[in-house]
């Protein structure tokens, strides 16, 4: 079973004293538990640690809607021509910041104001999920393939 830590609403194995995130835990009864539901979540995606980078969440969300203004609602689900399509945008995206650059000028433009860092993101992101999409896709000059 487990309980939830009164001090910081963390769930614990047994007892407070097993909170490692709350330091004054130790200090209070058990009494105080409160149990909660058994969850059978290993193995499973923990999007919670994702979720502390809400303003880059946020920014890449906008980078979205920067996209689906400029081109169709789902175009980036087709795909990029290859990998390095999406790479050499993220590859730009960061140069441009690096340079001094924190806007991309045609996004503000359009009424979106898009960090480079943002659209960086997303091309990561979109590169990722295309070499699992399209594995065909992948023209990178040196392959070293993990088995």
């Amino acid at each position: 079973m487990f309980w939830m830590c009164g001090e910081c609403s963390r769930s614990v194995a047994e007892t407070y004293a097993d909170c490692p995130f709350c330091a004054e835990v130790k200090a209070l009864d058990l009494a105080l538990a409160k149990p909660v539901a058994d969850r059978h979540d290993k193995g499973k995606t923990n999007f919670s640690h994702v979720d502390v980078f809400d303003v880059a969440l946020a920014g890449v969300s906008l980078n979205a809607e920067y996209g689906a203004s400029k081109y169709d609602l789902w175009n980036f689900m087709k795909g990029a021509k290859s990998a390095l399509e999406s790479y050499n945008c993220a590859q730009r995206h960061q140069k441009k910041w690096l340079n001094g650059e924190d806007l991309v000028p045609d996004a503000v433009e359009a009424g979106f104001d898009v960090h480079h860092i943002d659209a960086a993101i997303w091309n990561l992101m979109r590169l990722r999920q295309e070499l699992v999409t399209f594995p065909e896709r992948d023209n990178r000059p040196c392959k070293v393939r993990n088995k």
